[in-house]
């Protein structure tokens, strides 16, 4: 049989990837143990300093990380299968006789990251690329380039500052081997870029302020994190844009009037960042988002409240959204965006003008302060949104407006019932009614009330939200219960196949989900928390 040969040298693209490899199949297991990744990684010092983006990831299966990401893995039922087919597959020799347990494993250390160095924006074709520099740590240079020659699909070159150095056939992809690291770029440049930077000799990405200031962001015991330098990334969208301006060409369908507006709002970030954090009751994503002293209002206008409507939402909920002044941060973007297109905002003016509803007047107001959807049991789902207004009685006023308006356009017929107004949809009366100072959009005709058993008063989410770390204050708040979210699938679902229950048996271990936003000074911050039960 005639071996298989692929358009780029095999032991390029594996080592490219064996970073995600080896966090399939738990890395290195001693020896230049990388620690949390970003924080102290050797990733970072590899990278030189204008890098636009940076991912590292921690592959030591030694380190607390790993420990407890695969605990968290046994709970699983399919875990042991899984575990198998990776075993397999790491065993197992291809057709160009490349096996990760020979090739890769015996040099393999505990980090790995990839830096993007360079966009190249697209000509008048369109066209355009990234240069790109991955770091492998090494336990063994000596196996490691043997690994690279060993099939003769690679080429050492002249060395480069001590570097030994490697170039693919085709001449497309350009590898170094020096003191415990291996590089592999798309750029000759870039690759001696990240040498000198490594050895010290050019400036780091890891001494870089807006990037320590970005992980310092992001918790600790971490196994990836993810960085994007803000300025540079509005760059790279204003050139983008001009590009696309003197073309005449939408991206996407969006103008180039639209992308300004989006370069605009990068302009005001310094700094993006993410992170995953395994911990013992589950996993933990952080985003986020340093801005600059001169950020848009657009960028700042979140501000941090205590969620007080917690009280009215039943505590066996599937689903709890609280979020906060709706309306004020509608007017900022309108604002924003009616400033630069002149037809947007006659149009907006011209259905004011139709409804007899004013946006400033009446739905600002409207949707300003706290507002929740909640979705629970009950027929068998019920659904609410839930508003409170600083004065109640406006608001009501204003959903009469709105109620009014879709009788006159769409026909649909309003009947004044239980403090408020309901009308049929589908078999089921769907309205809205005031409860003291609350306004509920529901088809709950008890949406808004207090409730006997609230998630306030709920002992089992408020340990929860202390084990989770959720703030007295935050910028908004989700919470899922999976559990009951899956009894109510089983509901509306017949007899599933076997691949279906093994997916069911193993979401019956993803408890509660949460995800909350944060703001310290200039730093915004979401955390997305998935619960992993026993």
């Amino acid at each position: 049989m005639k071996r298989r040969t692929f358009s780029r040298p095999r032991a390029f693209a594996v080592l490219a990837a064996c970073g995600l490899l080896a966090a399939g199949c738990g890395g290195s297991s001693g020896g230049g143990s990388a620690g949390a990744a970003g924080t102290d990684g050797l990733g970072a010092q590899a990278a030189p300093a204008t890098s636009i983006a940076f991912f590292d990831v921690n592959i030591d299966r030694g380190s607390d990380g790993w420990k407890q990401l695969l605990a968290l893995g046994q709970r699983f039922p399919s875990w042991p299968k899984l575990m198998a087919q990776i075993q397999s597959g790491v065993n197992s020799v291809d057709s160009n006789g490349t096996s990760f347990n020979r090739d890769i494993e015996p040099w393999l250390g505990g980090e790995a990251s990839v830096a993007v160095t360079g966009v190249t924006v697209g000509g008048s074709a369109g066209s355009g690329g990234a240069q790109y520099v991955v770091f492998v740590q090494s336990t063994d240079d000596s196996k490691l380039e043997a690994s690279l020659t060993r099939d003769g699909t690679t080429v050492k070159g002249a060395p480069y500052n001590g570097w030994d150095t490697f170039t693919s056939k085709d001449g497309k992809t350009f590898a170094a081997v020096h003191d415990g690291a291996l590089l592999v770029s798309n750029s000759q440049t870039a690759l001696h870029a990240a040498a000198d930077a490594h050895d010290g000799k050019a400036d780091q990405l890891a001494n870089v302020q807006t990037y320590k200031d970005a992980l310092a962001a992001l918790p600790k015991d971490n196994i990836a994190v993810g960085y994007v330098d803000g300025a540079q990334l509005a760059t790279l969208t204003q050139l983008a844009t001009a590009q696309a301006s003197s073309r005449g060409v939408q991206a996407g369908g969006v103008s180039p009037t639209q992308l300004n507006s989006f370069t605009n709002q990068l302009k005001g970030v310094r700094a993006l960042s993410f992170s995953l954090t395994p911990e013992d009751q589950g996993l933990r994503f952080r985003f986020a988002e340093l801005l600059s002293k001169d950020a848009p209002a657009t960028l700042t206008s979140a501000k941090a409240y205590t969620p007080a409507l917690e009280a009215n939402v039943p505590a066996d909920s599937y689903v709890y959204l609280s979020f906060h002044d709706l309306g004020p941060t509608l007017k900022q973007v309108l604002t924003s965006i009616g400033a630069s297109q002149a037809q947007l905002t006659q149009a907006f003016a011209q259905i004011q003008t139709q409804t007899g509803i004013s946006f400033d007047n009446d739905v600002v107001p409207l949707l300003t302060g706290e507002h929740a959807i909640v979705v629970g049991p009950g027929l068998p789902v019920s659904a609410a949104l839930l508003l409170k207004p600083t004065d109640a009685a406006a608001g009501e006023a204003t959903m009469r407006k709105i109620t009014a308006a879709l009788t006159k356009s769409a026909g649909v017929q309003f009947t004044d019932a239980n403090g408020g107004q309901t009308t049929q949809l589908g078999g089921v009366a769907v309205g809205w009614r005031r409860s003291g100072d609350l306004l509920a959009v529901s088809n709950d005709p008890k949406a808004g009330d207090p409730v006997s058993s609230s998630l306030a008063d709920d002992a089992n989410w408020k340990a929860f939200e202390k084990a989770v770390g959720v703030p007295d204050q935050v910028t908004g708040l989700l919470y899922l219960d999976v559990g009951r979210l899956l009894g109510l699938a089983k509901t509306f679902t017949s007899d599933s196949s076997a691949s279906d229950k093994e997916a069911l048996d193993n979401l019956a271990h993803v408890g509660r989900v949460v995800a909350y936003g944060t703001t310290d000074g200039d730093t915004v911050t979401v955390d997305l928390f998935i619960e992993i039960t026993k």
